[in-house]
């Protein structure tokens, strides 16, 4: 009996905790520097592989929404 009335009052629905879950792509290229003398040309550097890396980017928050305080 008591499953039941915790059900009909909606007390439950402020416990709930919402999550968003997204995967989000990002690369890291560096290129290095070339220290050379004024009459020489710089070599030239390939383009780095493109390689991108994935993350799963996950964002939890109650139900009743974000809280914030102004400090």
């Amino acid at each position: 009996m008591f499953l039941l009335s915790f059900f009909l009052t909606l007390s439950w629905v402020a416990d709930l905790i919402i999550i968003d879950e997204k995967w989000v792509s990002y690369s890291i290229n560096m290129r290095k520097g070339q220290l050379i003398d004024k009459e020489y040309l710089a070599l030239d550097v390939p383009e780095p592989k493109f390689c991108v890396k994935w993350g799963l980017l996950c964002i939890w928050w109650p139900f009743k929404g974000m809280e914030s305080e102004n400090f």
